[in-house]
């Protein structure tokens, strides 16, 4: 039974990322997320080069905390 090669190419999904200055506290990278198919976005320098990785899971855990709710979300009060 022979293998079928397939690339990167033909399963990637298209190129999205977030700059490091990106504000990702807003629904804004989640949006982007979930209409790309995704759960993590690269981060890129100005010239477009990788400098790191953003998940979702990062993304909420950073809204739920800075918005004072963690508490509520888990179902405890501080």
């Amino acid at each position: 039974m022979k293998t079928a090669t397939i690339t990167a190419g033909e399963v990637m999904t298209g190129f999205v990322a977030a700059e490091p200055s990106d504000t990702l506290d807003e629904t804004a990278a989640l949006m982007l997320m979930v209409e790309q198919g995704c759960h993590h976005l690269p981060v890129v320098d100005t010239d477009a080069r990788p400098i790191g990785v953003v998940g979702m899971r990062s993304v909420v855990s950073g809204t739920i905390e800075r918005s004072g709710v963690a508490g509520e979300v888990c179902g405890w009060a501080p």
